[in-house]
């Protein structure tokens, strides 16, 4: 076996220059076809992460918005003559957001209170985005277990 410093060595595996430019070109070309294929799978992924849908009027001033996934609780809102009361604010502050995104669909009046049903996940993860300018409210134990979790 040569030795991998060897002159000699590294002169065998030099590519000849005629097949040089060929594979020079097909390396360019494989590497905007990459560039291409990973912006766009970018763009695909910030644009299904952030996308927002309708929200669904299921009452007076009263709105569902449906997450987009089954793992994810709804969130539902009340406008009022003075601000927003949202129910449940999703998994995380992108689910939120999506919420924050569809309410403002429909009114531009102050989100003041959030009010978590229970401790799970997806159903206050999203609380922080709210604060601090409404009030989360929930029961003493869910506050808790909240805090628990936490920690």
């Amino acid at each position: 076996m040569q030795n991998p410093l060897s002159i000699e060595w590294k002169e065998s595996l030099n590519i000849s220059s005629s097949l040089r430019r060929p594979l020079s070109r097909s390396y360019s070309a494989l590497r905007r076809l990459l560039t291409f294929a990973l912006l766009f799978s970018f763009v695909f992924f910030v644009n299904s992460a952030f996308a927002t849908g309708t929200p669904k009027q299921i009452g007076k001033d009263l709105y569902a918005s449906i997450a987009d996934n089954d793992a994810i609780a709804n969130s539902t809102f009340l406008v009022g003559n003075a601000g927003i009361l949202v129910v449940d604010s999703g998994l995380d502050e992108i689910e939120a957001g999506k919420c924050v995104a569809e309410i403002r669909s429909v009114s531009s009046l102050p989100i003041r209170y959030v009010v978590s049903t229970h401790y799970h996940l997806d159903h206050q993860g999203g609380n922080k985005i709210f604060k601090p300018e409404a009030s989360i409210i929930s029961k003493g134990w869910t506050r808790m277990r909240t805090i628990g979790d936490a920690h």
